[in-house]
Formats: C-alpha cells, sequence, structure tokens
C-alpha cells in the first residue's frame, strides 16, 4: 500500500511497497511520486491527477518499464487507485494498492511460448517425417524456421576438410532477401565467429555493427545480414556442419529464440543420421536378401521370440510354401509328420538357451517325397549383447545319408571300430560295432562323447597324442583301453590317418581302433618271461665280458710280445754293428781309412738307435718333439715320392698340393713317420692295388671331432685318400687305440695309427677318419697353421756357432756316473772347465744365491728328487743370468709340453752335437759388469 499526498505526491508507504522500490527504499518515503518514479512520469502524473478529481483508477496486468536495478526491465503489475477525501469532502491525495504480477506474467507467456514452440516442433516433425534424404531434411526445416521466427534466412552448410572453408548448400530466404548459397572462408567472418564455432559454442550476434569490427561486419553485411545465430555440429573433435538464422535488421535474440534454433539443430542433424543409418539398412537388408536368395541352400531367420522372419527364395522353390505359409512356426509344417514334434522341441530349446543346434529331419519337397535335410543356426546378437533371433541354413543330404547307409554297412563288416572326424577333432561317423561294444548311442558318441568309454588313466595321454597328430598333419596312433558295456576294459590300438584335398588341405580324418587285448596279454606274459630270462643273459653276458677282456688282455700282450720281440731284433743288429765296429777299432794295425769307415758305421748305427726310441716314445705319445717351423707343401711335395716305394708299383699316388705358401710348426721326423703309418695303412687296405690320393688344404678351421670342440683358428689339413676295403662303423671309434688292429694276425701290432694319433695331439692339432664300407676310407691329419714369420732361425745360426770352448766353466748336472763322467770328458776336451753334480740339490748348493762364477748349467732331466726342468725353472726364478741346457732321452713333462723354455740336446748326442748347443746358451750370459749395473 503508498498514499501519495498533495500535488506534489508525497509518498507514504508499507513494507510491501518498500520490496517494490527496491533500492530506491527508503529514500522513497517522504519523497515526490514524479521524482522517485521519472521513468513513470507521466503515468503517475496521471494518477494524482485524477485522485485529486476525485476519480479512482484500476489497472489490470499494466506494464510498466522500471529502473529498479540499474537498467530498465519490463514488470507488470496490478493497480487499484482510491481519492483520499478530507472531513469535508475535497480529494487531497491518493491511496493505491499495487501488485507486482511480473513473474506470473512472465510465467504464462512463457508456457505460451513453449506451446507454440512444441506445436512447431510437432508440425516440423510431421513436415520430415517421410523425408528419405538429408537434403530433403534440411530443405524443409530452414523454410518453416525462419517463417516461424519471420526471419529472412535460414541456411545449412558443411564445412571443408582444412576446417576453414564451407559451402552453404540449403537456404531459404525471404523474397525481399538474397540467395546466400555458395563457398566461404569462416576466418572472413571474424575471429569470434572462429573461436565460438570451433569451440563448438553457438555464435549470437545481434547488430553485426556494433558488436564486431567492421571489416568482420562487412562480411555479413555483403550478403543481406545484420543478426545471426549459427548452431555447430562438431563431429569426433572437428567442426563438420553448421546451421543458422539470419535477419536483414538488427534483432535482439532471445532465449526462446537461442533454445528453439538449438533444438531444431540437434533434432535435424538426429533426423539426418537416423535417415542415412535407415537407408543404409535399407541398402544392407537389400544387398542381405539377394545374396540370400542367391545361395546354394536354403536360409531363414527369426525374431527374438523364435518366430521365423525370413526365408529365401530356395526354400520356397524346394517346399513349395507361400511366404504367408512358411512364416512363424510356419516351416514346420514342411517336416515330415514324424520328425515336426522332434524339430520343434529342438528348436524352441535351443531358442531358450540361445545356444546353436544342428538338426536332421525329413523335409516335404513341393513334389510331395521327403528328403532328408541338415538345418543348423546359431543365435544373432545385438550391438549391447541382447538376442536378436537365429539365423542359420538347410541342406539337402538325402544322397549324402544314403551314402553313409551304404559307409555303415561296409564298415559294420570290418572287425574293427571305424570312424571319421572332422579337421578340429570332432567326430562325425561311427559304426554300429562301437555301440554295440560300448553300449552307447550314437548321440551320446558324437561328436565328443565317445571319450566318456577312454579308460580314465588314458585320457589325458589319449588328448595330447590326438591332437599332436592333428596340429602336425601326421598319423595318428594310440594304444588304449575302451570300456565295455559290462564296465570291463579291453585294450585297442587306434589309428586314423588324414585325408587332403587337391590342395593338401586336410578335409577329414579316417580312423580304426582294433581289438588287441589278447596280444597285449601274450607280451604281458612274455614280457615276465624276459624280465627272468635277462637275469640269466646278464650272467651269461657278464661271463663272456670278463672272458673276452681277458682275450683282449691276451692279444694285446702278444702285440707287446710281437713288438718287443721286433725292437730287440733291430736293436741287436744295431748293437752287433757297433760291437763288430769297435773290436775292429782295438787293433793298432788297423789302417786309418778302415779306422774312419769303422767310425762312420758306429755313428750311423747310433742314429738310427736314436731314431728307432723316438719311435717307440711316439707309438706311446710320449716322445720329445722338436717342432720347427717348415713350408708343408714343400715337404709333401717330397713325400709323395717316397710314397710311391712304400705303397708299391700297383697303387697310383695322386698329390693335390696347392702352391700357395702353408707353414705349419711340427716335429719333422714325426711328421715322416707319422704319414708313412698312415700310407702303410692305406695300401694294405687295398691290397696292394688302388689309389692314393694326398691332399693338402690350408687356412681352414678345425671341426669337432670325436665329441671335443673344434677351433676357428686356421689349420692345415692333409688328407690321405684310399679307395680300399673300408672300415666298418663300429670299428671307427677304437682304431687309434694303441694295439688295437683290424688287419690279420701277424699283419700289425697296432701302433702306427697310435703313433700318428699322438703326434697329432702333441702338436696341438687332430685327426679325423671316415669311411665307407667297399669304397674307401679317408684320414685328415690336421696341424695349426703358422705366419712365415715364425720361421725358426737358430738352426741357421746354430750351424755357424764353433763346438770349441773358450775356457767357460760349466756346471754338469747327472745322476748316471757312466753318463755323468763321459759329459765331463767330452766338455773338457771341447775346451771347458767342468764341475759335477749327482742331484739337482746338489747343484743348487753349488750354484748357491748368484752362481759361482758359472757360465753355464748342462743338466739331465730324468733324475730321483727335484729333475731338471724344475732345476732349471729355480734357477730362472733365483739367478736368470746363468744360462741352462737340457738333456734328456725321455721326459714325460717335456712330451707334454715342448713349450717349456730351455734349450734341448737329445740323448744319444754327439760332442759335436752338444759343444755347438752349449757353446750357443752360453754366449747368452750377460758380461758380468752388465750384471750389477
Amino acid at each position: 500500500m503508498v498514499a501519495a499526498w498533495g500535488r506534489e505526491g508525497i509518498l507514504v508507504y508499507n513494507q510491501g511497497y518498500a520490496e517494490v522500490c527496491g533500492p530506491r527504499h527508503p529514500r522513497a518515503l517522504g519523497g515526490q511520486l514524479l521524482e522517485i518514479w521519472p521513468e513513470a512520469r507521466a503515468f503517475n502524473a496521471h494518477v494524482i491527477e485524477s485522485g485529486l478529481a476525485g476519480r479512482p483508477l484500476s489497472f489490470h496486468a499494466q506494464e510498466l518499464e522500471h529502473w529498479r536495478l540499474g537498467r530498465p526491465e519490463k514488470v507488470w503489475m496490478d493497480l487499484e487507485y482510491t481519492p483520499i477525501l478530507d472531513e469535508g469532502g475535497t480529494p487531497m491525495g491518493v491511496l493505491g494498492s499495487v501488485i507486482d504480477i511480473t513473474a506470473r506474467v512472465l510465467g504464462e507467456r512463457r508456457m505460451a511460448a513453449s506451446e507454440s514452440r512444441l506445436r512447431f516442433l510437432d508440425r516440423l516433425a510431421q513436415a520430415t517425417a517421410d523425408a528419405r534424404d538429408a537434403d530433403a531434411v534440411l530443405s524443409t526445416t530452414t523454410r518453416l524456421v525462419a517463417e516461424h521466427l519471420g526471419l529472412s534466412n535460414c541456411a545449412y552448410a558443411d564445412m571443408d576438410p582444412d576446417g576453414d572453408g564451407f559451402t552453404i548448400r540449403g537456404n531459404w530466404h525471404a523474397p525481399d532477401a538474397p540467395s546466400i548459397l555458395g563457398h566461404y572462408s569462416l576466418a572472413a567472418f571474424g575471429r569470434l565467429a572462429v573461436g565460438e564455432l570451433n569451440a563448438g559454442r553457438p555464435l549470437v550476434i545481434n547488430d553485426n555493427l556494433a558488436e564486431i569490427a567492421l571489416h568482420e561486419a562487412k562480411t555479413f553485411q555483403d550478403i543481406g545480414i545484420a543478426a545471426t545465430i549459427c548452431m555447430p555440429l562438431v563431429k569426433d573433435g572437428r567442426l563438420a556442419a553448421l546451421m543458422a538464422i539470419h535477419h536483414a535488421q538488427p534483432h535482439h535474440w532471445t532465449e526462446e529464440e537461442l533454445g528453439l534454433i538449438r533444438e531444431v539443430t540437434e533434432r535435424c542433424w538426429a533426423h539426418i543420421e537416423r535417415v542415412g543409418a535407415e537407408a543404409r539398412l535399407r541398402e544392407s537388408e537389400t544387398r542381405f536378401r539377394a545374396m540370400a536368395d542367391d545361395a546354394p541352400v536354403m536360409t531363414w531367420m527369426t525374431d527374438a521370440s523364435g518366430a521365423c522372419i525370413y526365408l529365401n527364395r530356395r526354400w520356397y522353390e524346394f517346399t513349395g510354401q507361400t511366404e504367408a505359409e512358411g512364416l512363424g512356426l510356419g516351416w514346420l509344417d514342411a517336416a515330415h509328420p514324424d520328425d515336426r514334434e522332434r524339430s520343434e522341441q529342438v528348436f524352441l530349446t535351443a531358442n531358450a538357451g540361445r545356444e546353436p543346434f544342428r538338426l536332421e529331419y525329413r523335409l516335404r519337397r513341393k513334389d510331395g517325397a521327403y528328403r532328408w535335410a541338415l538345418d543348423a543356426a546359431s543365435p544373432r546378437t545385438g550391438a549391447h549383447g541382447e538376442h536378436l533371433g537365429y539365423f542359420g541354413s538347410v541342406i539337402d543330404i538325402d544322397e549324402r545319408r544314403e551314402a553313409e547307409a551304404r559307409l555303415r554297412t561296409l564298415t559294420n563288416v570290418v572287425p574293427a571300430f571305424v570312424w571319421f572326424a572332422s579337421p578340429d577333432g570332432r567326430l562325425h561317423f561311427l559304426n554300429d560295432r562301437w555301440c554295440a561294444y560300448t553300449g552307447l548311442t550314437l548321440e551320446q558318441s558324437l561328436p565328443d562323447g565317445w571319450t566318456d568309454a577312454v579308460h580314465p588313466d588314458d585320457r589325458a595321454r589319449t588328448a595330447a597324442i590326438w591332437s599332436d597328430a592333428r596340429e602336425r598333419g601326421v598319423t595318428y596312433e594310440i594304444e588304449v583301453r575302451y570300456r565295455r558295456h559290462d564296465g570291463a576294459y579291453r585294450w585297442y590300438v587306434a589309428r586314423a590317418e588324414p585325408l587332403r584335398d587337391p590342395g593338401g588341405v586336410i578335409t577329414t580324418w579316417f580312423g580304426t581302433s582294433t581289438d588287441i587285448h589278447d596280444r597285449k596279454g601274450v607280451e604281458e606274459r612274455l614280457r615276465e618271461l624276459n624280465e627272468t630270462l635277462e637275469s640269466r643273459v646278464a650272467e651269461r653276458t657278464s661271463e663272456l665280458l670278463t672272458a673276452e677282456e681277458a682275450l683282449r688282455q691276451s692279444q694285446k700282450m702278444e702285440a707287446v710280445g710281437q713288438l718287443t720281440g721286433g725292437v730287440a731284433h733291430d736293436f741287436n743288429n744295431l748293437l752287433t754293428i757297433i760291437r763288430s765296429s769297435v773290436d775292429f777299432l782295438r787293433r793298432p794295425e788297423l789302417p786309418e781309412a778302415r779306422k774312419a769307415r769303422y767310425l762312420d758305421a758306429v755313428s750311423d748305427t747310433v742314429d738310427r738307435a736314436a731314431k728307432l726310441t723316438g719311435q717307440l716314445l711316439a707309438f706311446a705319445r710320449r716322445q720329445t718333439l722338436a717342432p720347427q717351423v717348415f713350408n708343408i707343401g714343400e715337404k709333401l711335395r717330397a713325400v709323395a715320392d717316397l710314397l710311391d716305394t712304400v705303397t708299391g708299383a700297383r697303387i697310383q699316388v695322386v698329390a693335390e698340393i696347392p702352391d700357395s705358401l702353408c707353414f705349419v710348426r711340427a716335429d719333422l721326423s714325426q711328421f715322416d713317420t707319422a704319414l708313412v703309418n698312415m700310407a702303410v695303412n692305406a695300401r694294405d687296405a687295398m691290397d696292394g692295388e688302388g689309389a692314393l690320393t694326398l691332399r693338402l688344404t690350408c687356412g681352414g678351421a678345425l671341426p669337432p671331432i670325436r665329441d671335443h670342440a673344434g677351433s676357428t683358428q686356421p689349420f692345415a689339413a692333409i688328407a690321405l685318400i684310399d679307395t680300399g676295403t673300408g672300415i666298418a662303423p663300429e670299428m671307427l671309434e677304437r682304431i687309434f687305440e694303441p694295439f688295437f688292429t683290424t688287419k690279420e694276425v701277424g699283419r700289425g701290432t697296432g701302433l702306427g695309427l697310435s703313433q700318428v694319433f699322438g703326434f697329432a695331439k702333441q702338436s696341438g692339432g687332430d685327426i679325423a677318419v671316415s669311411s665307407v664300407v667297399g669304397e674307401g676310407t679317408t684320414f685328415t691329419l690336421y696341424l695349426p697353421q703358422v705366419a712365415a714369420e715364425a720361421l725358426d732361425r737358430e738352426e741357421a745360426v746354430e750351424a755357424t756357432v764353433s763346438p770349441v770352448g773358450m775356457g767357460q766353466r760349466v756346471l754338469v748336472v747327472e745322476d748316471n756316473v757312466e753318463v755323468g763322467t763321459f759329459a765331463t770328458q767330452i766338455l773338457e776336451d771341447l775346451g771347458y772347465e767342468t764341475t759335477w753334480a749327482a742331484t739337482a740339490e746338489e747343484a743348487l748348493d753349488r750354484l748357491g744365491s748368484e752362481g759361482a762364477d758359472f757360465d753355464v748349467v748342462f743338466s739331465d732331466v730324468v733324475m730321483p728328487g727335484m729333475g731338471g726342468l724344475a732345476l732349471a725353472r729355480e734357477m730362472r726364478r733365483r739367478m736368470p743370468h746363468i744360462p741352462v741346457l737340457l738333456a734328456s732321452g725321455y721326459s714325460h713333462v717335456l712330451a707334454q709340453d715342448d713349450q717349456h723354455g730351455f734349450k734341448l740336446v737329445h740323448k744319444p748326442y754327439s760332442a759335436e752335437q752338444l759343444g755347438r748347443l752349449l757353446r750357443q746358451v752360453a754366449s747368452r750370459r750377460p758380461e758380468r759388469s752388465e750384471r750389477y749395473t
């Protein structure tokens, strides 16, 4: 309530009117009405004038513009004004009743607008309901939107892939507005348009000349647009399309208009998507029906309830049914009366469980004849996993059934289980013998139920072997126990072979299972018999092995006896020459020429004896080798001529030796002996007639031989290839054993190849053998290859050194009295001063800590206590300035390692050899002054 007094309209009001005043309260209390509400001056002046004239006023839903919140706003009020009279009845003011009904009016207007919007959307939906393409939907939509809002333009556009260009391909415009079809650049419409639309927000411009830059507004103005709402369509994060409403004049867009165009755009795009999906679905259905009708089999489809909604053309052609007769469950009418109930039950049960199924039944052909058919189907599932129904096919298998009947008749004659399986291992055929034996029906046995009849202990093994055979496509075979109908188990052997198409692809497996129970019983009894038999055989074998070992030892001793006898005979011959020569040399009247001849004979005989002992040590692999570097090709050419003499005239020796240089480091004497031994073996294997090839290959690796690892270092390979009788495979592993021989008794001791083997191993190499019985044998000797720069030059130096001493002091270490006496005499005769120690320990005492002024030590290797090599090493540690010369007829240590680092003279040695080596060794001793600097 409010009262306005007098012509000034002095205000007095209650709390309700204070709320209408808003921020003008309390200033309005006592204020003048026309000044407090200047925006309604004319209206309020009329109220004061009427009240003072005694006229009441009444207004309903009066629209006024108020500035209560600092900005103009429309309000609606119910107003009642009554004159205020004094005691005399004269009007003194106006009493007003003010009720603000703005919220109610706005609500009513929003409701009306909503009803109008809904009516429009309903009309739009009806107008586009039958549209079947996007352009039709958009054309209708743009026209109706522009007409409904009374606008000049409504358009839609597609964005270019570059995200800037767009093409307006649909535009409804008022008769007085221009068409805006064409291609445009989004950037030309300003930064606001680019930013808002790419962000997925609508572009809203009420007056482009007032709200955006003039050069940007010009793009709108050039096509007759002053106000715009443009709605973006963003797909997968990219601006894809636009829909816009335009007005040729500035226009303040209301929330209702913005909401309407937003909803229309969303509905329009959704409708377009739906129309596109429906078009694609119709196209897919058309293709499906075309393919299904042209399929070589009958096909069908059901909905989720199980009702058939599609049967292809071949079904109708085969059964003679019409579409009205076959759909739903009418297809069952074409099944044989005896099969209908079973077929319906199988189908409905599968549909309830949403499981695939296979069904065989007789199907009536349109001529009234029944033929067997196979009906198979799998469930259809929607995008969200919902059950949509089934899709299945029906195949005429009448001829196959007849063939199976014939096959069953034939397989029932076979005294075994006969079965067929698909490539995945699932059985699809078993003959009647299986059912009779196991008591299982075919329905229970196929495709996988047959495993129930397998013994529990055999199931895992059976499954593994069956799976492995299928994966590798090989024969399947297993011994397995099957349960008989009475619960007993019998042994069977199951075999299967894969059957393949012309391309080699497995199409099926054919198998049989044959009863072997009686045979297994016999085998078990035989096994038990064998167990006792084996114990008796083991006893007999042990006795036989003992006897064979005794015989082998006897044969070895016989070979040793043969070797010893031969060695004794050779040594006796040599000693005879020495003894006779000595006897003649003792005669004083013997002429000097005769003396020289007998002395030469003694010297030559000693050399032959030394060579014989060297060969014996090589047989035992204890030879102290004297390795040297030589060109093996040159050496082999010289040996090839010698082999002609060794092998005889009827054996042709062929040398295949490259011209390139090839150097090895080995003992020349033992190398010659090894080649001769291999050549003699080849000669004996060829019985004196054939061909022997001597072949040299250089630079190759050493292959693995007899389980020994090979080497990638370069080796020289010397192969002797014969055309003899060959060696049996069981003999190859033993031919290098000492005393083992494949020759007849009396033709060999078994030491020749043992010498070759020992020489090869001591030289850092190996020997390989390969043989084919009846064709020949190849022995290949491998020796490490060395560089040409490794050639020993000391031999040439040694030949120029004089054997005569120059008074050097020599400490002789020798445990044998005769040899020690002889050695000191030789050295003194050659000009050396000698001191003799009988043991290495005594020698160390004589040497002291500094060597006691001895110039050189000459020591035997094999002695009681500390040996010569140990003495030499101790001297190297304590007094490295004193050189050492070692002497040995045999040393196990030196035979194992020729790289001991000390000079060695072999027994027996000559005075000249000893003097020359001792002079050479002594020359390496530094002068005394050098030792103390």
